[in-house]
């Protein structure tokens, strides 16, 4: 999907915010009223007093980040972002959590690993950064790595990150109990046992040699956690957090399904960051509610603009608004329950692959508001994929358009199946398996 964003301009700062659970970027573009790239130009002095040009960075991250993406301005301190989405009605991702749970991991909490996003502008290449491990090293056979835990790192209640809350936290992923925690799929399957060697190392033995367990461990949903917090049962996370991350959660402002509050932590290990004093979410999830909410300028951010809507809207507020449209992640697809005649016969499955008309989907749909991608994206499934170019030289369904359907025709022939016999129900829309019948 290639979305569009709105972004109100204010008088507060931030050009680029970038959220530090686990190094991820939030596409969002804030102005400052005055041009905060320009470097003032000094009085010319007296030639025995020169005076230097005054440095325009608050902090050395702001000056790396302005590095990676100069077009967007230097990142300043302060402010308040409010956004338009779920509210969390608890703050455990240790059950079967819903996505809107990412959040915690990635405002309250660090991994050990983080996805690269400085690899180029919105984008991931599959590559990762250190975060809570600042070093690590593989044994010669690819089963057992050895990670430095970064020191000095403090939980949000005040005790010190060590090596046996790395150990707890992949120990519960890799045996979570009654519980379903999304986190299980990214460690159970390659860990195979961790040993804490001494305060600030830790040993994890896979089970077989994997070149994507980084990449699998860096992901939002297998963040780190504190042991002592283990200890204390899995229902106390239901009303608790307490991570390392750039921002605390304000127990203080939050009612559960209208709005929540995370705010900066002070004691952040991360020189420089977070930038933003607080993030303000408010529980407006809909479409046109959450256009609404921004035109009435009660959030700051809006993603559910089509293209047009977008267009519109930028077209009124003017300068007042950024339009921002990149390529995103998000995608769509046809699910056939295949419990169900004629979907149980593959030939019927495979004539409907070869019938759908994929970019008319786009247009009618989505309002234009997307493009054919790779069946499976390299970038985000760790290097295993099929590029668009060879998907369409081989597939008569992304290329010759009437080829495909006589094909189609053929394969439903041969199956001896009347497609003007076929009844189908269509669920759309935030369709989950359990609704399917």
């Amino acid at each position: 999907m290639q979305p569009s964003r709105l972004i109100r301009r204010g008088r507060y700062l931030t050009v680029l915010l970038l959220v530090l659970g686990v190094a991820s970027l939030l596409g969002a573009l804030v102005a400052c009223g005055e041009d905060p790239t320009a470097t003032p130009t000094p009085t010319s002095p007296p030639a025995a007093t020169a005076t230097p040009t005054p440095n325009p960075y608050p902090s050395a991250a702001s000056e790396e980040q302005h590095g990676v993406f100069p077009d967007h301005g230097i990142p300043q301190y302060g402010g308040q972002l409010r956004l338009a989405g779920q509210v969390l009605q608890n703050l455990s991702m240790h059950d079967n959590a819903p996505s809107t749970h990412k959040d915690i991991g990635t405002q309250m909490h660090d991994n050990l690993f983080g996805l690269d996003w400085k690899s180029g502008e919105y984008a991931y290449d599959g590559s990762v950064v250190p975060r809570l491990a600042v070093d690590w090293s593989l044994s010669d056979d690819g089963l057992t790595y050895t990670f430095e835990i970064r020191e000095g790192v403090k939980f949000h209640d005040g005790t010190d990150l060590t090596a046996e809350d790395i150990k707890a936290t992949l120990d519960f992923f890799m045996d979570p109990g009654d519980f379903a925690p999304p986190g299980e799929s990214y460690v159970a399957p390659y860990v195979s046992e961790t040993r804490v060697v001494d305060d600030y190392t830790v040993e994890v033995a896979l089970n077989a040699p994997s070149p994507i367990f980084l990449n699998q461990i860096a992901v939002t949903w297998a963040p780190v956690f504190s042991k002592d917090d283990f200890d204390k049962g899995i229902d106390w996370f239901t009303n608790n957090n307490n991570g390392t991350g750039p921002f605390v959660f304000d127990q203080s402002q939050w009612q559960r399904d209208v709005s929540m509050v995370y705010v900066r932590n002070e004691d952040y290990w991360e020189e420089g960051v977070p930038f933003l004093d607080s993030v303000h979410t408010v529980a407006v999830v809909e479409p046109a509610p959450q256009i609404a909410a921004f035109e009435t300028k009660r959030i700051d951010v809006t993603g559910s603009a089509s293209p047009t809507q977008a267009e519109d809207i930028k077209g009124r507020f003017g300068d007042e608004v950024n339009l921002i449209q990149k390529p995103g992640l998000g995608h769509s697809y046809v699910l056939l329950n295949t419990r169900k005649p004629p979907f149980d016969d593959a030939a019927v499955r495979k004539a409907i692959y070869l019938w759908l008309d994929r970019q008319d989907i786009i247009d009618r749909a989505y309002d234009g508001s997307g493009f054919l991608g790779e069946w499976i994206n390299p970038n985000v499934h760790s290097g295993f994929g099929t590029s668009l170019d060879d998907l369409q030289a081989d597939n008569p369904a992304f290329g010759d358009r009437e080829a495909a359907r006589a094909q189609a025709r053929e394969v439903l022939t041969a199956a001896g199946v009347d497609p003007s016999q076929i009844d189908i129900t269509v669920l759309a829309r935030y369709t989950q398996g359990n609704q399917l019948e």
